[in-house]
């Protein structure tokens, strides 16, 4: 993920200013890489998010901060860069550096977030009261 998200930071810096260049194949190309390596991160994603989750609440968990992400940042995201655009003449680099710190911001998550590798996924922790509250809470 560390990888896949320094290389779309990279990639970011030259993607929009590509785009007004209007030479296809340039587009495509920055396109390809671009997209790959969103996938790159997309594929190994759901695996990091049901890690940062106990057993018992591992699909609501992820479920939720998966959404809540996509809602709080992808939903108004193409008005946002409109209007980014906008504002400053058409540059892309207000919208790229927005951009970039959304990246940022990940990347830092992604560094300080707890390495889960050798911790087995089927065990059930033993619940106290409180936690099972935060279960039912999560499961509706």
């Amino acid at each position: 993920m560390i990888l896949g998200s320094c290389m779309t930071l990279l990639i970011l810096m030259v993607y929009f200013p590509i785009l007004n260049t209007q030479n296809v194949s340039a587009i495509m190309a920055i396109m390809g890489l671009f997209l790959g390596f969103t996938q790159f991160q997309s594929g190994i994603q759901p695996v990091a998010f049901a890690e940062a989750f106990p057993t018992q609440v591992r699909y609501s968990g992820s479920a939720l901060a998966y959404t809540g992400a996509n809602l709080l940042v992808g939903g108004p995201m193409p008005m946002i860069a409109v209007w980014l655009m906008s504002q400053s003449g058409n540059s892309p680099w207000p919208l790229v550096s927005l951009c970039a710190v959304i990246n940022l911001i990940s990347l830092a998550m992604i560094v300080i977030g707890p390495e889960t590798r050798g911790i087995d996924l089927n065990a059930v922790t033993e619940q106290t009261p409180a936690d099972h509250n935060a279960t039912a809470i999560l499961s509706k």
